[in-house]
């Protein structure tokens, strides 16, 4: 059991995403423009189904724009968006800028249903990857994405999309088997956790 998480962290670790990629923040906000009308310019957006960009990760921000160019995932916008940035730096630009935004503020939610996604976040050890309060990704998973206070319908979106094999999730699909074991009201309780941190 030990030596098969050992391989899955070496693994995680030798993935492109989790590889940091070099890309100037200052340049990036320039070539960010476009991106700034869904996303806002401090990364904040203001569309429940689009998410925040601001303090993710570079190597998160990087490999999603490459899933996007690839077309193993697939948005009517984000799709031709991805495919505009042809230029390597530009892409790595973009994404330094967006993950140099700082966190919101967000004011936490302590409510039941917020108490109950913690405690699934905690049992189905999300925290493995994502960290415990959410704010940072566990620090041996560098690709791994800031879920703390996305939005809520966005949330939601993104996990039913990896638990219904429409999104990739992570390689091993691991978070697509713990989103089949939760029922609708479990997401949107995780989702209602998140959103509050």
């Amino acid at each position: 059991m030990i030596r098969g998480i050992y391989w899955l962290l070496l693994a995680t670790l030798l993935s492109p995403a989790a590889r940091a990629a070099a890309g100037d923040p200052v340049a990036g906000k320039d070539k960010a423009q476009l991106c700034m009308t869904c996303h806002g310019v401090d990364g904040y957006s203001q569309d429940e189904n689009v998410p925040h960009l601001y303090a993710q990760s570079t190597a998160y921000l990087v490999d999603e724009m490459l899933e996007f160019q690839s077309g193993r995932r697939s948005d009517p916008v984000m799709s031709a968006m991805a495919k505009s940035v042809t230029q390597r730096q530009d892409l790595e630009d973009i994404a330094a800028y967006f993950a140099s935004l700082p966190k919101r503020q967000i004011t936490p939610t302590s409510d039941s249903l917020a108490r109950h996604g913690r405690r699934l976040f905690i049992s189905e050890r999300c925290v493995f990857c994502h960290g415990e309060a959410s704010d940072a990704a566990a620090p041996f998973v560098t690709g791994a994405p800031l879920l703390a206070g996305q939005h809520k319908a966005y949330t939601i979106k993104t996990i039913r999309e990896i638990r219904d094999g429409k999104r990739r999730g992570d390689e091993y699909l691991l978070m697509q088997q713990i989103f089949r074991r939760l029922s609708d009201a479990d997401i949107e309780a995780m989702a209602h956790y998140l959103a509050g941190l």
